[in-house]
C-alpha cells in the first residue's frame, strides 16, 4: 500500500475515481459524517459510500454505519470500498442489509484509472476533488506512474505555504526586508530550519552544491528556470518570483506603471458601480406599501415563460397547487385550423395585471390571476359528445382494461403505500414518488408506462396514475387516472385538498367517485366553510367503473 496517504485522502481519490466514471460526486464534512464519507449521483439514483483505508480487513462496523449513513443522506444504496478485503462476518451482514461490497480498490489502482482519465481530457487540474489531493498524488496523476506518488511522497518537505516540493530543489521564501516585522522572520527561520535550508538568502536552496538554481511548479512538479513565472502544462504561477521578481518591478518603466494603475481604478469602479446596483435592486425588491405589510405572500413555482405554451388545464393546476385561489380562465377564440397552435394552449398568464414574472416570485395569496388560452372560432368547432352517444357506445360490448385502469379499479380508501409499491413492482411500471406541501402533507406517486410521462411536473403527454397519501398517518387522501387522448380524468377522493376540495376528514359529504373534464365547470357545486361556493368539472358516479368508462368512451 502506498505510505504517507490518509483516510481522508482516500476518501478525495475515491470521489475523483467516481467523478471520473460520470458520478456527481463530494465528499461529507471531516467529523459527523454520519456514516458515509461519500454521496454520489448518477442516473436518479443516490449512493452512500464509506471508505476504509485499512492494513487489516474491514469488519462489520463499517456495513453498519454505512447503512445509517443510507437513511440519513437520503440515499437508494450503500457501498462500502476498502483497499482490503472483508472478514466473513461483514460479508453475510451486508447480504442481509443489502450493502454493496467493493474490496481491493487500492489507492495505486485508482491513481492508475484517474490518470489514464486526465489524459482523456476528463481531469481539470483546477477541479476542487483535485486540488483537495496532496501534491504527491496529484503528480503521480498527471505523470501516469504509480511508483512516482511513492517516491514523492517519501522525498517530500514543505514550505512556508503548506506547499510540498521535492528534495534538492529550490522552495522560495518570501523575501524579509529590514523593516519587516520580527515575527514573521522567526517563522521563516523556522521554516527553513524545520527543512534544511539555509537562512541568510532570499531563496531557499539544499546544501548540494552540485544543484542548478531551479524552481519546481506546486501542481505539476515541472521544473522551472528563474525568469519562467507559469507552468506550460497547468497554468500554475509560482508562489513567490522572490529577488529577482522585485528587481523586473524596480526596472519597469512609467508607462507600465501608469497603465496598471489605470486598470486597478477602473476594476474598483466596476466593484462600486455593481456593489450600488445590487444595493438599489435589494431595496427596490423589498420596499412595499404600508397596507400590504400584513398581506401574505406566496412563491409562484413557474415562471410566465414556462406556462405559456402548455395546455390551461396544467397551468391551472400549477398555480393552484402553489396556493393561489382566485384564478380566472379566458377565452380567444382566434383558432381556425390549429396548425401553428393547439386548441387550450396558454397564450398569456397576469398576475395582478403583471404578465412577465419569474420562478418562485413572491405574489399576495389573494392575487387576481387570469389564464387567457387559445381555443376554435365557433364555426370551426367539433360537436362534442353527448351523454346519449356515451350509453349507446357503453352498450355495445365489453370494455377492456389496460393495467393503470385496473389499478384505478381496485383502489379503494383502505388502500396503503405498500400495495401501490407491490403493484408497480409486480407490473414494472415507471413511477415517481415526492413529497408535497398540502393539507395534511402528503406523499404523491405517479405512475405511468413511459419514464417522460411519470415525472411529477412538466412530464411528457400520456396516461397516468396519481395516487396520495398523507405523511402524517400514511392514510389514503385520492386517486386520479388521467386519460392523455381525452384528456379527462376519473378521481376517488377522500379527504385532503385536491383542486377544490378541501374536507379534513376522510368519508365526507364529497368523499366518492368523479369524472371530470379539466376546463369545463359544469359539475358539482362545493359550499366552503366561508360561506362561499365554486361549481367544479367534476361529476359524482357511482362506482370506479362508472368513472372510468365516462373517461375512455369518450376519447
Amino acid at each position: 500500500m502506498m505510505t504517507g496517504i490518509t483516510g481522508y485522502d482516500y476518501e478525495y481519490l475515491w470521489a475523483l475515481y467516481l467523478k471520473c466514471k460520470g458520478y456527481a460526486a463530494k465528499v461529507t464534512s471531516k467529523s459527523g459524517d454520519e456514516g458515509a464519507d461519500v454521496i454520489a449521483i448518477k442516473d436518479y439514483t443516490r449512493i452512500a459510500y464509506q471508505c476504509k483505508l485499512y492494513s487489516k480487513q474491514v469488519g462489520r462496523k463499517a456495513i453498519y454505519e454505512v447503512h445509517a449513513g443510507k437513511d440519513t443522506y437520503k440515499c437508494s444504496k450503500a457501498i462500502v470500498v476498502t483497499n482490503n478485503t472483508f472478514t466473513k462476518p461483514a460479508i453475510e451482514t451486508a447480504q442481509k442489509l443489502s450493502v454493496g461490497l467493493l474490496p481491493n480498490k487500492t489507492p495505486e489502482r485508482l491513481i492508475e484509472a484517474c490518470s489514464r482519465s486526465y489524459k482523456e481530457g476528463t481531469i481539470n487540474p483546477k477541479d476542487e476533488l483535485f486540488l483537495q489531493l496532496p501534491v504527491a498524488i496529484q503528480k503521480a496523476i498527471i505523470h501516469g506512474d504509480r511508483a512516482t506518488s511513492e517516491k514523492m511522497n517519501e522525498n517530500a518537505v514543505r514550505d512556508g505555504n503548506g506547499e510540498v516540493c521535492e528534495k534538492n530543489k529550490i522552495v522560495e521564501i518570501p523575501v524579509i526586508e529590514k523593516n519587516d516585522d520580527m515575527r514573521q522572520k522567526h517563522q521563516i527561520n523556522e521554516i527553513q530550519k524545520r527543512n534544511g535550508f539555509s537562512s541568510d538568502k532570499s531563496y531557499a536552496v539544499k546544501n548540494d552544491k552540485s544543484m542548478k538554481t531551479e524552481k519546481i511548479c506546486p501542481i505539476c512538479g515541472r521544473e522551472f528556470f528563474e525568469h519562467s513565472a507559469m507552468c506550460p502544462i497547468c497554468k500554475c504561477r509560482l508562489v513567490d518570483l522572490g529577488n529577482k521578481k522585485i528587481v523586473k518591478e524596480n526596472k519597469a518603466s512609467n508607462n507600465d506603471i501608469k497603465t496598471e494603475k489605470k486598470k486597478r481604478r477602473k476594476r474598483l469602479y466596476f466593484c462600486i458601480g455593481i456593489a450600488v446596483f445590487i444595493y438599489a435592486s435589494l431595496l427596490v425588491m423589498y420596499s412595499e406599501p404600508e397596507e400590504s405589510v400584513y398581506t401574505e405572500k406566496i412563491q409562484v413555482t413557474a415562471s410566465s415563460k414556462d406556462l405559456k405554451g402548455n395546455h390551461y388545464a396544467d397551468a391551472l393546476k400549477i398555480l393552484q397547487e402553489a396556493g393561489f385561489e382566485d384564478i380566472d380562465l379566458i377565452e380567444d377564440a382566434d383558432l381556425m385550423f390549429g396548425l401553428l397552435k393547439q386548441d387550450g394552449e396558454v397564450g398569456e398568464v397576469s398576475i395582478n395585471g403583471k404578465i412577465s414574472f419569474e420562478k418562485y416570485e413572491f405574489f399576495p395569496k389573494d392575487a387576481k390571476i387570469r389564464i387567457t388560452y387559445h381555443t376554435f372560432k365557433p364555426e370551426f368547432r367539433s360537436s362534442e359528445v353527448g351523454n346519449d352517444n356515451f350509453q349507446e357506445e357503453e352498450k355495445e360490448g365489453v370494455v377492456e382494461y389496460d393495467t393503470l385502469q385496473n389499478l384505478f379499479l381496485i383502489l379503494s380508501y383502505d388502500t396503503t403505500m405498500e400495495s401501490i409499491d407491490s403493484f408497480i413492482s409486480d407490473n414494472n411500471l415507471e413511477f415517481t414518488k415526492e413529497e408535497y406541501n398540502g393539507t395534511p402533507k402528503k406523499y404523491v406517486y405517479k405512475i405511468a408506462y413511459e419514464p417522460g410521462v411519470a415525472l411529477q411536473r412538466y412530464a411528457d403527454s400520456g396516461d397516468y396514475v396519481e395516487v396520495c397519501f398523507s405523511q402524517y398517518d400514511g392514510f389514503f387522501l385520492y386517486a386520479e387516472y388521467f386519460n392523455n387522448s381525452a384528456f379527462m380524468d376519473a378521481l376517488l377522493y377522500n379527504y385532503g385538498t385536491h383542486w377544490d376540495f378541501r374536507e379534513s376528514e376522510p368519508n365526507n359529504s364529497y368523499s366518492g367517485y368523479y369524472y371530470s373534464k379539466p376546463g369545463k365547470f359544469d359539475g358539482l357545486i362545493i359550499e366552503h366553510i366561508n360561506g362561499s361556493s365554486s361549481q367544479t368539472s367534476y361529476h359524482p358516479c357511482n362506482n370506479a367503473e362508472e368513472a372510468l368508462l365516462h373517461v375512455i368512451v369518450s376519447q
